[in-house]
């Protein structure tokens, strides 16, 4: 009897260590898990001017600004409430737009600066992810970097940060989003793929003139996402790119409540004064099922798609991105 009992309580432990350990590819407070909620999030602000024009301009053109005030980016206080806010409402994670390291120029560094705050504060609350969208046109066009220069601060990314707890990985794999990678041959990419010393997953922005299918099946990329998805087949073309990636580890789901750069024509509650585009996204997401939901934008205020508290629409995108996103998790 006394064996039966020893065999029935080894047994158990080893069940409940294998479950326990099992592995959840959607568990929330792994940065290598699926089922996350991602804001693209943005680091360049000062207390005016920033890089974009300032906040009384941006005030004058969309009658918008944050509730925080005019914040500057650097500030750890500011990046520390950013972080609160967005867990407090479904949010698992930043996607910052990142422009290199550049050590003694506090203007250019601001990002790097910003990436190493997110990146600790995240490994203190131990549940909040941060990723990049690696930008190499501002780099080259606004930062006078050279191809091996912007290599070489992809080097620098992953080596610095990529084997970070909090940094988001794919396929075991530190994520990088890029954005407007059509600008640069194929060429570029293949060296820079070839050069990298830290094996990377490598996300290449979609859209009606980038081929990204065809540049994930070249190997070039590793994935496809959306960044703008505010004109009126975005999410069909989600689909589609999901349909027609030979390999592909993830899908990606992006949304938006809308846009206004003072340009083009307004799209979302730029357009209709409602908040009807947003509730329709997450619809989406709730009947597609992605493994990452990407929002466009956390706080990018000059092409108006903040769902960051402000003072004409208050908290109710983020309100809004919590019910979405609370039931996006009870359906995964």
């Amino acid at each position: 009897m006394r064996s039966i009992i020893k065999l029935m309580f080894t047994l158990f432990c080893i069940l409940g260590f294998a479950a326990h350990f099992s592995p959840n590819i959607y568990a929330a407070s792994d940065c290598r898990s699926k089922g996350k909620v991602l804001a693209f999030y943005y680091g360049w602000y000062a207390s005016p001017p920033f890089d974009n024009g300032d906040w009384v301009n941006l005030s004058g053109r969309l009658g918008d600004n944050p509730k925080l005030g005019a914040y500057a980016s650097e500030s750890v206080a500011i990046i520390h409430q950013h972080v609160d806010e967005a867990r407090a409402h479904g949010i698992d994670g930043f996607i910052l737009s990142w422009v290199g390291s550049y050590p003694g120029d506090f203007g250019a560094n601001k990002s790097d600066m910003v990436l190493s705050e997110l990146l600790s504060y995240s490994a203190s609350l131990g549940d909040f992810c941060v990723a990049v969208n690696f930008e190499p046109l501002f780099m080259r066009d606004n930062l006078g970097q050279s191809n091996a220069q912007i290599i070489a601060h992809m080097n620098y990314l992953l080596s610095t940060y990529g084997k970070h707890q909090q940094f988001l990985k794919i396929a075991g794999k530190p994520a990088v989003f890029f954005w407007k990678n059509e600008h640069f041959d194929d060429g570029f990419w293949r060296s820079m793929r070839s050069s990298i010393k830290t094996p990377a997953y490598f996300i290449s922005e979609a859209g009606p003139s980038r081929n990204c299918i065809n540049k994930v099946n070249q190997g070039l990329f590793d994935n496809c996402y959306f960044y703008s998805v505010f004109w009126k087949l975005a999410l069909a073309q989600q689909e589609y790119v999901w349909d027609n990636i030979s390999t592909q580890e993830a899908k990606f789901g992006t949304i938006t409540p809308g846009y206004n750069d003072g340009k083009q024509s307004p799209t979302g509650r730029w357009a209709n004064g409602s908040h009807t585009m947003y509730v329709q996204h997450w619809e989406f997401i709730l009947r597609t099922l992605p493994d990452y939901v990407l929002i466009t934008s956390y706080n990018e205020w000059p092409e108006a798609t903040y769902i960051e508290r402000s003072n004409k629409f208050g908290d109710l995108y983020l309100r809004i991105t919590k019910e979405g996103s609370d039931k996006y998790r009870a359906k995964l």
